[in-house]
């Protein structure tokens, strides 16, 4: 009766440790209020800048009638510091800006931006653009009482994304390297007055990451079990010949112990919402690829939602979801049972297809672009994806999906709905 006791109080300890990350207290970076560097800033076309009280954050913003190509106005903290001010702050580990703000004016959104330095510049980029202008728009009706805004609401500004002309690989929202958090009205906000009072600006993040909770959860179990069950296992060696029917039993403990342990691993490595591989999974599937499944060549497809973060503004991250469950679906049901199916990312996705050759996996995606077309919104608007494809006979996980990704940037570059294939290939 008791060790059934121990491992009901276990398991329901196992249950609220569970249930707890969300009730777990946050790392706050509190800019305001705080000691940060805190300015204001305007363009030169006429508009002005005051405070009203700078111990409270109040000021006011004015857009002169003069005409100008571009207007801007508002509040800064900076970050940065060093030489040039580049060394900012990692903001990677937390997930959301929280903000109070009241607002008097004729704007109808604000902008909360995070500018981001970039230490390691490529050949041939200039260093006038490496200050990656990250931003997300905000409606003014959202702005009361307190607005908390996800990281990953943020994109890339696609003004800068134009002047800077960087690789599709360093066009990505970044937060390692922070020098500047704002607030402004952006352009082209109306003329006149626009006056602000920002009663706080911090940045939020958990103190370890919700997988990392978890498997710590899954470490301790491990530890435990195991720990018992190799005590016990020392008891019942010495009485092995008497009690044979004791050591049997903690043998069937160890084999449990291993299923358990094999299936918290796996869940570790699949996507909670569309139930298929992620990032890490599919990663360590694609390693297990040996010679016998290439015999005739190995394929990557990556495939990318085609306007999913406006699909999201429109219409609300949950039916987002849906659309993605929807596609990892389609790709699960286009697909061989060797085939290996993950979420790369966001909205991206990723199939590694054993011994598929060219022709294969070309037909394979033309089905997968006719499928996914069926997958509409609310008003009828049917989802399309880009597709990069490669396949290769010396199959290296890492190259192969560069190149998928390659193929992928070709295809959105082209227009999106519709397939490229690696360079190499054609």
């Amino acid at each position: 009766m008791k060790p059934l006791l121990s491992l009901l109080l276990a398991m329901i300890a196992t249950a609220i440790a569970i249930l707890a990350y969300d009730i777990l207290p946050l790392r706050r970076l509190s800019l305001i209020p705080g000691d940060a560097n805190i300015s204001l800033f305007k363009d030169n076309n006429g508009s002005t800048a005051v405070w009203l009280n700078f111990d409270n954050h109040h000021f006011k913003c004015t857009y002169s009638e003069k005409q100008a190509n571009y207007k801007f106005c508002g509040l800064d903290i900076g970050l940065g510091v060093g030489e040039g001010g580049l060394n900012g702050v990692d903001l990677s580990d937390y997930e959301s800006i929280k903000l109070r703000i009241s607002y008097r004016g004729a704007a109808k959104v604000l902008r909360v931006y995070a500018r981001q330095a970039m230490r390691n510049l490529p050949a041939g980029v200039s260093k006038d653009n490496r200050m990656k202008y990250n931003n997300v728009f905000i409606p003014v009706n959202d702005l009361q009482p307190e607005l908390s805004i996800q990281l990953n609401e943020f994109s890339v500004a696609e003004w800068w994304l134009r002047a800077a002309r960087m690789p599709r690989e360093l066009s990505q929202v970044e937060f390692s390297n922070i020098v500047n958090i704002g607030v402004d009205a952006p352009y082209p906000a109306p003329n006149g007055d626009h006056e602000f009072v920002i009663y706080e600006l911090s940045v939020l993040g958990p103190y370890i990451r919700r997988e990392n909770w978890y498997l710590c959860v899954i470490a301790l179990w491990f530890l435990v079990l195991m720990a018992r069950s190799l005590k016990q296992y020392q008891v019942l060696r010495s009485q092995v010949q008497s009690k044979q029917h004791l050591l049997e039993d903690a043998l069937d403990r160890t084999e449990h112990l291993a299923e358990e342990s094999q299936h918290y691993r796996e869940l570790s490595l699949i996507d909670p919402l569309t139930n298929i591989y992620n990032r890490r999974g599919i990663t360590q599937a694609g390693l297990q690829i040996d010679d016998s499944d290439a015999e005739v060549g190995v394929s990557i497809v990556m495939i990318d939602i085609d306007f999913f973060k406006r699909i999201n503004d429109l219409y609300g991250h949950d039916l987002g979801d849906d659309i993605l469950k929807s596609v990892s679906a389609v790709l699960l049901a286009c697909t061989r049972n060797t085939d290996r199916v993950g979420r790369w990312g966001g909205e991206e996705f990723l199939v590694i297809c054993p011994n598929t050759g060219p022709k294969q996996v070309l037909a394979l995606t033309e089905h997968l672009l006719e499928d996914i077309h069926k997958i509409t919104t609310p008003d009828g608007e049917h989802i399309t994806v880009s597709i990069g494809v490669t396949s290769s006979e010396k199959f290296k996980l890492d190259d192969a999906i560069v190149q998928a990704d390659k193929a992928l940037y070709d295809a959105k570059r082209q227009g999106r709905n519709r397939v490229c294939v690696y360079e190499a290939l054609k």
